[in-house]
This record gives structure tokens, C-alpha cells and sequence, in this order.
């Protein structure tokens, strides 16, 4: 199928026959059996059947109706994806300008971009079998009479698709996930949009409730037929350019959180390993300390947090690192620790915060496998003041290992749900989950690069030489590199200059890409990495990190408050003004005084304990007490919330680093 499709666009009818005779008795007795369906042989003839589909109309005839679905859902995401009215086609894809028909582009946008009669009647069924017209806010297009005229594909931009799946997913998230069909239907009963939700979404302001509704019936029966297609699909590390898979990856921001994260649970708990085992490893805090403002050399490096957790865990082997959660009925930590000249005794608190000083330790000066990107360096660009990017100069056989293991890290995070702040622009997310990069991407890092380039792109060819530039570029770390040998002697000119942007676009991808595939290999050894495939970029950090500092009323809901602060109303509210006073770095400190972590979790079973508030013996000069195993905070009963929140501030800024008895 795969040469077929590379080779021949078209097939003489008599081949096209003989194909037909011979497999159409196939599809539905294969279909019908579990084990068959998951077969690589069902999921070729699947793929077989989607490229003759687009040869021959006659094919279209012959299909039985779950693969005539299939086929429809592919035919409406393509449709979707092309109806970008504020791009064009190719998301902004880093290529040479030259290859693109601009023509062609604008035409996705327009002509033969109508929903067909059978694409019609695939939604109204689908979503008539889901029961949208039990719900008074869905039922518009699923009711029997199907009076209401549909909307046309104009109306249903790929940003308002796209920001309709971040609602549903909103309205979706508190929803159980024990079964993709079940968790449909659910969901159908959940669905109201009213100003509340859709105002959070700015592309869905002003959309009309016939587009809404509208909407959400084809992101439904795409989302069911994806169900069906689960079925075919090999989740590989590596994915083969023209498999189901590739193809469904093209669609992926159209596939609900939920329905995601179903597969992702059911492949997680087929790959747990050492339930009851963890490694023990002594961690020397105390003397990272001298340290602090050198240089980064390979001593300094392997003396950091990070690099003795390296030297202890790296070679082991993987699977003693695939526990399962504390909450799923796992150990308190992947690793325990013991730290040289404290007192601790670790309950999950001493390795959360090693979890997490394994990160921040990354950009730290005496270790510096992570940089800072342009716009952050320079405090210049509308995004990315904050992010980092690995290293360019780390790409050593020692320091590749030292990636994987980032990426273990990353695949223990999302193993036991314990969110970890690796601040990393969408570049690098998505060449994780093998998404396409555009310059947006680029421009997300450095601004000030990307309007360069785009001056250079826009200017007279005959213009260019006057810019006297050379082939050279500025990297992530901002030394000057040569885009060839000899480049800094190659003058930029009239006839060059498109391929001397993209040359430069595609070394600022390219140098690092060498440590993400190091950091996705180190994931695959912890989680199915072939999975991410199905994931978004967005979903993907937000899994990895969680969201900065924290929601105080997400807080509230896992709060206990103990002994006499149980009904002290004045102390609680005291207790969340000076939290809401807080900014976001002193939220994250507050997070590792009392838990070890720095971000909340974003799933349910990330939460392994209540956020417990005990009352405290001291007058008004002690400070609150942290205990990070327990998610617990002892606090003096203080007499204002002016020094509550005095001392909170406090503590949470001298009290993290180091375990004492006092």
C-alpha cells in the first residue's frame, strides 16, 4: 500500500476492480473480531481502502458503514484545517516561501470546502446514536425533522473549532474516563454554552448557538469514529510516514482531552513495573551550596543535585522506575532519599523535592544545560521572556545521557502525575510529539530573529545586497555560528537570499533537536511515548508542568483545616488573602514549603493528600513549619493577617533547600 501510494496517483480501473473482488468480503468478517480489528493486516486494508476512495467513486459504494464514518471523519478534519481564513494552509511551516501556491492556499479557504450530503447524514447519526436530543442545548441539528438549515464551512473557522475543543474539554475535565463511548454520551448531557464558558474563549465570543451546536455535532462523530479507528492503530515510537497514525496526527487538536487520556491510563497500568520496590540513594544537599554562582564545569555539573541523581539513577534499569502512583496504590516516591547531614525521613516530601531540584538545578549557573532563549535574555519579544531551551553546546556522548535522563524525569512526572517547572517554548514540545514547527515557533524565542527574517523576505531582491550580510546566524545561546564552512565569507545576495532565511530558520531548529530526541528517548524508557503521539503540544507541557503558581479556589477544594482552626472563619480568611498576595514565584515557593512540589496537579489522582492547616504553638515572631511529606503547614495563631502573611513570605523564602529538625 505504501509504494502504491507513493508511486501511482491514479489506478487503471480493471486493477481497481480486481482489488475490490478481492478484499471487500474481507472488511466487515475482519471487523467483527476484537483481535482481528488490531491486526496490522485490518489496519493496511483500512489505509488500502482510504487511498481508493479518493481514485474511484465506484470504492465508495462498497464500504460498509463504520469504514464509510472513517472516511468521513478524515473528510471533515481535512476540511476544518483548511479553513484557516488567517493563514494560510501551511500554518507558516518553515519553507522557502517559493514552494508555496499561494493560489492553491486561498482556495482551501473557499471552494469545495461545503459539508456533502453523506458527510451530513455521518454527523446527524452519529450524534442521534450519542443522544443529542436529550439535551435541549444540542438537540437543534439531531431532531427527526431536521428543520434547521446546517451552516455553511465558512462559519466554522479552524480557530473556532479549535477553541470549541478547549471548551468541551473544559466542561469535560471533571468527568470520569472509564470508557470512551460511555464517557461520549456522558459528556452530551454535560454540554451548555452558556456566557460563563464560552466567554473564556475568545475566538467563540460573538459565535452564534446554531454554530455552536453545529460545531460540537462534528467534533462528536469525529471523536467516535476516532474511537473506532483506536482499533487499527499501532502506537510506535517512531511513526511510518503514511500509517493511520501519521494521518490522525495531522487532526489531533480536534480529539477530545478525555478520550485521550482513556488510552493513555489503559497503556500505563499494561506498563507498570517494580509496584513495591524503589530505589534508595543518598543525596549530599548541604555541599551543592559552595557551588552557587560558578562557572558550569563537568565537576561543578556532576556535583549539582541534578548530576548526582544522574550518577545513582541513569544506569539502572528503567523498569525500577515505572511505579505506579502513590494514589493508584504505589510507593510515596520513585526513589527514597536520604539527605547527608539533615533530618529527614522520606514519605514522599525529600523526593518530590529532589523531583523538582532536578529541574531548577538545569539552569542554574554551575550547571547550565538549559539557556535562556533570546527574548528572555534580552526582556524583549510579546512571548517566551521566560523560557529556556537546552544548551546548544550539551550535545557531548556524556551530556546526551544527561538528557535522557531529563527525559525520564519528564516520563516519571506524567507516570505519578507530579507536575515539574520546565519552562520550554512550544519548539520544544513539539518536536516531542513530532509536530510540525512554523515560524511562529521561532518567533516565540526570538523576536527580534524573526523580524529580521521577515524584513529580509519582504525586500527587493536588489535591495539585499546593501544589508552586507554573510552566512552566519546567531544561536540560542547568542554566539555567532557559520551556516557553512566558510560562511562568514559568502555574501547574502538577490539570488540567495530566501535560502539563506530558511538555512537560518532551520540551524535554530536543528541545533537542538539533537538533545529533544535524546530527551523523547529517555521518556520511552518510563512511559508509552507512542501515545504523545495522539497529544497536542499544549496538552503534553501542561501534563509535564501543570499551571504556574496555582488556582487558590482549586486549593480551597483540597483544604483541611485542623483543631482549633477547623471553624476559625477569620483565621481561613486571613489564611487566602495572603496567598492571593502572593506572587507567582513566591506560590510555587509556598508549594515546595509545605509539599516538595512546585506546581498543583492538573489530574485527580495527582493529588495524594488534603492541604492540611494545624494550628501552632509561638508568638508572632515564629514562623509557620512545613511538612512536605504530608502536604501539611503549621501556623501560629497570629493576631492580624498583616504578619501572617509577613511570616508566610518569610518562610517559604529562607525555609526551602534544607531539612532540620528545627
Amino acid at each position: 500500500v505504501t509504494l502504491v501510494q507513493q508511486n501511482f496517483k491514479v489506478w487503471e480501473k480493471p486493477l481497481i476492480d480486481r482489488v475490490l473482488n478481492h478484499f471487500d468480503g474481507q472488511l466487515d468478517s475482519l471487523f467483527k473480531s476484537k483481535s482481528s480489528r488490531r491486526s496490522k493486516y485490518m489496519a493496511n486494508l483500512v489505509r488500502l481502502y482510504l487511498v481508493l476512495s479518493k481514485m474511484d467513486a465506484r470504492v465508495l459504494a462498497s464500504l460498509p458503514a463504520w469504514l464509510n464514518d472513517i472516511l468521513c471523519c478524515f473528510s471533515l478534519c481535512e476540511k476544518i484545517s483548511g479553513n484557516n481564513t488567517n493563514n494560510n494552509n501551511y500554518g507558516d511551516v518553515v519553507i522557502s516561501d517559493e514552494s508555496i501556491d499561494q493560489d492553491n492556499v486561498e482556495g482551501n479557504t473557499t471552494e469545495g470546502a461545503n459539508i456533502t450530503k453523506g458527510e451530513k447524514q455521518y454527523v446527524v447519526k452519529t450524534v442521534r446514536e450519542l443522544g443529542f436530543q436529550n439535551n435541549e442545548n444540542l438537540q437543534m441539528f439531531a431532531s427527526e425533522k431536521e428543520t434547521t438549515k446546517v451552516p455553511t464551512f465558512d462559519k466554522l473557522t479552524f480557530s473556532i473549532m479549535k477553541s470549541l475543543v478547549q471548551c468541551l474539554n473544559h466542561l469535560l475535565k471533571k468527568k470520569s474516563t472509564s470508557s470512551s463511548n460511555t464517557q461520549l454520551k456522558d459528556l452530551v448531557l454535560s454540554v451548555q454554552f452558556d456566557s460563563n464558558v464560552t466567554s473564556r474563549f475568545k475566538a467563540l465570543n460573538d459565535v452564534s448557538p446554531e454554530i455552536l451546536q453545529w460545531g460540537t455535532c462534528i467534533l462528536f462523530a469525529i471523536n467516535k469514529s476516532f474511537v473506532t479507528l483506536t482499533d487499527f492503530i499501532s502506537f510506535e515510537p517512531d511513526v511510518p510516514e503514511l500509517s493511520l497514525l501519521k494521518q490522525i496526527m495531522e487532526y489531533r487538536q480536534f480529539l477530545l482531552w478525555n478520550l485521550k487520556l482513556v488510552l493513555w491510563q489503559d497503556t500505563l497500568k499494561s506498563t507498570y513495573a517494580n509496584a513495591d520496590n524503589y530505589q534508595s540513594i543518598t543525596i549530599d544537599r548541604l555541599a551543592t551550596y559552595s557551588l552557587r554562582g560558578k562557572t558550569a564545569t563537568v565537576e561543578t555539573l556532576n556535583k549539582s543535585i541534578f548530576g548526582q541523581i544522574f550518577k545513582r539513577l541513569h544506569y539502572i534499569d528503567p523498569k525500577m522506575l515505572r511505579h505506579k502512583s502513590k494514589e493508584m496504590g504505589g510507593p510515596y516516591g520513585t526513589w527514597k532519599v536520604d539527605f547527608v547531614g539533615e533530618s529527614s525521613i522520606d514519605q514522599g516530601g525529600p523526593f518530590r523535592d529532589t523531583l523538582t531540584q532536578c529541574v531548577t538545578d538545569l539552569w542554574a549557573e554551575h550547571v547550565m544545560m538549559l539557556v535562556k532563549v533570546p527574548n528572555n535574555r534580552n526582556n524583549s519579544g510579546e512571548f517566551g521572556r521566560d523560557k529556556l531551551v537546552p544548551n546548544p553546546e550539551n550535545i557531548s556522548d556524556d551530556h546526551l545521557q544527561m538528557w535522557r535522563f531529563v527525559g525520564k524525569i519528564m516520563g516519571i512526572a506524567l507516570r505519578i502525575n507530579n507536575p515539574l517547572p520546565f519552562d520550554l517554548p512550544s519548539l520544544v514540545w513539539k518536536i516531542l510529539v513530532s509536530e510540525e514547527i512554523n515560524r511562529f515557533d521561532l518567533k516565540a524565542i526570538d523576536e527580534s530573529f524573526y523580524q529580521i527574517n521577515e524584513r529580509i523576505l519582504k525586500c527587493d531582491a536588489n535591495d539585499i545586497e546593501g544589508f552586507k550580510l554573510s552566512h552566519v546566524v546567531i544561536n540560542n545561546a547568542g554566539e555567532e555560528k557559520e551556516l557553512m564552512k566558510g560562511g562568514d565569507e559568502v555574501p547574502v545576495t538577490g539570488s540567495n537570499y530566501v535560502e539563506y532565511v530558511s538555512m537560518c530558520e532551520q540551524y535554530r531548529i536543528n541545533e537542538l533537536k539533537q538533545q529533544c530526541l535524546a530527551i523523547k528517548a529517555g521518556i520511552s524508557t518510563i512511559v508509552p511515548v507512542g501515545m504523545l503521539h495522539l497529544w497536542t503540544w499544549e496538552e503534553l507541557e501542561l501534563n509535564v508542568c501543570g499551571k504556574k503558581g496555582f488556582d487558590i479556589d482549586l486549593l480551597k477544594e483540597h483544604t483541611e483545616f485542623k483543631d482549633s482552626y477547623e471553624n476559625n472563619l477569620q483565621f481561613q480568611g486571613w489564611l487566602w488573602k495572603s496567598l492571593e498576595a502572593l506572587d507567582e514565584e513566591e506560590r510555587e515557593n509556598f508549594l515546595r514549603f509545605c509539599w516538595g512540589r512546585s506546581r498543583l496537579p492538573v489530574a485527580k489522582d495527582g493529588w495524594t493528600h488534603k492541604f492540611a492547616v494545624h494550628p501552632k504553638s509561638g508568638d508572632d515572631n515564629a514562623l509557620p513549619t512545613g511538612h512536605t511529606c504530608f502536604f501539611q503547614i503549621d501556623i501560629p495563631r497570629y493576631t492580624s493577617q498583616e504578619i501572617l502573611e509577613k511570616r508566610l513570605r518569610t518562610a517559604v523564602k529562607w525555609g526551602n533547600g534544607a531539612i532540620d529538625d528545627d
